[in-house]
């Protein structure tokens, strides 16, 4: 049986039935095949944006260095532009770092979860078969004593 499977049968503390398990498995990789669409389309529209804008930004470009404006103040022109572009983009690469740094502290975070959670789990497995055990040994001693008192009558 797969593994997210196995999970929710531990989880559940009873098996899944096969079918309704095969169920729960197909509706998790529609959902990630769906995602995985959904992200591959926004990646495109991203690209798509960035390729406009950077034609934008050439045309414009093209504009200073072909307008009648004295070369010195082309050059100044394009000089402050560049600078411009410069600034923003490293703008982008602190917030890409910091972004990163905040995702390696959430997965790190999701990972003592989820050991916090199957330490949790294995618990509980552990307390409901003790559980089930006292039940026997409870039911034995009654009947035990029903059996003893049925003799002494």
């Amino acid at each position: 049986m797969p593994k997210q499977a196995a999970d929710s049968e531990k989880a559940a503390g009873q098996p899944l039935p096969d079918d309704l398990a095969d169920l729960v498995n197909k509706k998790i990789r529609e959902f990630e095949l769906s995602c995985a669409e959904e992200n591959e389309k926004t990646l495109k529209a991203q690209k798509g944006r960035a390729r406009a804008v950077a034609k934008t930004k050439l045309k414009e470009a093209k504009q200073i260095v072909n307008n009648g404006a004295l070369a010195s103040e082309k050059v100044k022109t394009l000089w402050e532009r560049l600078q411009a572009e410069h600034e923003q983009a490293e703008g982008f690469i602190t917030k890409a770092h910091s972004r990163f740094s905040e995702i390696s502290d959430i997965e790190q975070d999701r990972d003592v979860c989820q050991a916090e959670l199957s330490r949790s789990v294995t618990v509980k497995n552990k307390l409901e078969s003790l559980c089930k055990q006292l039940q026997q040994q409870a039911n034995a001693l009654v009947e035990e004593r029903r059996h003893l008192t049925d003799t002494e009558r």
